[in-house]
């Protein structure tokens, strides 16, 4: 048993390094999660809760009901959506182990999430200093090195994924601080809150100070001068960051869209959105059919200058698949933030809450490396929870038959 325990150890960390695993290798990750789900079907007697299984695939049968608009580029959003059902089954082994094992677990996962997050962080310099383009040069300002991470070679990831990363690593970070009262976690939280701040995504920053200050309050008692001088720095990074002032100038809100002006960008988006809405609301139009319509109205009606994704995940759903698709991508969050609840675990629902927000303004599942992160995410922590909230029913049923005798 002590083997095969080592061995989820195993597997999990791997499952931490996400970020760092070249875009063409990520299937590895799932191919691994197989080999130990297989095993524990065919040689430990595993049982599957259908229940616990549909829940969590949520959002892939929300991907498959755009399918039902028989659009053949449809296909491709549900294929994207894949790993919502695959991670589903193939994590399920992890709903049986003990509250001991489950804790030992979720630290490994969380302590190799953050060193792939290090290691990123090592890359993403390396790439800006050595992989350099010639619109970038010898040139550096934030946003300089914010764009370079889309060409680190193999990974090419968005930065906003990248900061959505990085703030989940934070929560987990400071988890590990104030559990194993460690330096290099501190030091690390610092690194990371840095690397977020040169990212500069706006809602990346924002649901940080939200979380980071829930987790002080959670786990220290400070003053309110305290939270004062926490706020201070924050407030003049963001007075003298050109994303953040977008949100405080007039030209933003002028009605005219700026296409330099990624928040004006996003209003216009809104509102093309939200009229699209009245004739699809019921039973939707279907995912490619979306960014079509909604692009549409973005481009004629506020003189954009390309096509564009609602840039709002829960409003995407809506016009994909109607008020049905909605009501069940917000009842899978509901669904998972009550286990986070039920289990007392308040990182899970940090991270929950963080995934929550940069979908109000990103269509995260609409790219392969959201959807695998976010899958990953949700249902790993949820069915360590679930273990959680089993073996503690289990207790109280037996101290109630004790009780009886």
């Amino acid at each position: 048993m002590k083997n095969i325990f080592k061995t989820q150890e195993g597997v999990v960390a791997f499952t931490g390094l996400l970020i760092v695993v070249p875009n063409k290798l990520q299937w590895l990750l799932i191919l691994v999660l197989g080999i130990n789900f297989f095993y524990h079907v065919f040689f430990r007697n595993h049982r599957i809760s259908i229940r616990t299984l549909a829940v969590f695939s949520i959002p892939f049968l929300i991907f498959a009901i755009g399918l039902t608009h028989l659009n053949p580029n449809d296909l491709k959003f549900l294929q994207r959506a894949l790993p919502f059902f695959i991670y589903s089954l193939f994590l399920t082994p992890f709903i049986n182990y003990k509250a001991s094992h489950k804790s030992i677990l979720r630290e490994k996962f969380f302590m190799f999430f953050v060193f792939s997050s290090l290691a990123f962080i090592v890359i993403a310099y390396l790439n800006f200093l050595f992989n350099k383009k010639e619109w970038w040069g010898d040139f550096y300002d934030s946003e300089t090195l914010r764009n370079s991470i889309r060409y680190i070679p193999d990974i090419e990831l968005d930065p906003i994924y990248v900061s959505f990363y990085f703030s989940v690593a934070l929560i987990f970070t400071l988890e590990l601080y104030f559990t194993k009262r460690k330096v290099i976690y501190l030091f690390s939280a610092f690194l990371f809150t840095v690397f977020i701040l040169i990212l500069s995504n706006k809602m990346a920053i924002f649901s940080l100070l939200i979380i980071s200050i829930l987790v002080l309050l959670k786990r220290i008692r400070l003053k309110k001068r305290f939270y004062i001088l926490i706020l201070i720095p924050f407030l003049l990074f963001t007075l003298n960051n050109r994303r953040f002032k977008e949100l405080i100038t007039n030209d933003t809100y002028s009605g005219i869209l700026n296409s330099n002006n990624s928040t004006s960008i996003r209003l216009a988006l809104l509102k093309s959105s939200l009229a699209t809405v009245p004739e699809n609301y019921l039973f939707g139009c279907g995912f490619a059919a979306t960014k079509q319509k909604v692009s549409y109205v973005f481009i004629h009606r506020f003189n954009g200058d390309r096509e564009y994704n609602t840039h709002n995940q829960f409003m995407g759903i809506l016009i994909a698949t109607g008020v049905l698709g909605l009501l069940l991508f917000i009842y899978y969050f509901w669904f998972v933030l009550k286990i986070a609840n039920s289990s007392k675990d308040h990182v899970f629902m940090y991270v929950v809450i963080i995934i929550i927000m940069n979908l109000i303004t990103e269509n995260m599942l609409e790219r392969q490396f959201g959807v695998y992160l976010i899958s990953h995410l949700v249902t790993f922590l949820g069915y360590l929870n679930l273990a959680k909230i089993n073996e503690k029913e289990n207790i109280d049923n037996r101290n109630k038959l004790l009780s009886r005798g």
